[in-house]
């Protein structure tokens, strides 16, 4: 249950950072990398509804490689679904 009560503020903050990226202000959430991270739009299809999804994770670049990091491991829907169906990368500049 604790899991639970994690995940939904972390829901909506997803929802008001994807509004942000809508709305072209994608830069402001990568302004101070050492600090906050960096973040990265995930589109993909849900495995069992089909709908397109959006998700703001966050990223590291390790030896030229990307590493997406899922908050929740193998539990995460985001991750679920782009095992099960084809996501692409949105709004990637790495500073």
């Amino acid at each position: 249950m604790e899991q639970e009560n994690f995940r939904l503020p972390l829901k909506y903050m997803n929802k008001a950072m994807v509004f942000m990226w809508k709305l072209g202000l994608a830069d402001w959430l990568n302004i101070w990398p050492q600090v906050f991270g960096r973040f990265v739009v995930i589109t993909h299809v849900g495995r069992k509804t089909g709908k397109i999804y959006h998700n703001m994770v966050n990223y590291a670049d390790l030896d030229g490689e990307i590493y997406c990091a899922a908050g929740f491991g193998t539990q995460t829907d985001w991750y679920k679904n782009i095992k099960a169906n084809y996501f692409y990368i949105s709004g990637f500049s790495p500073y």
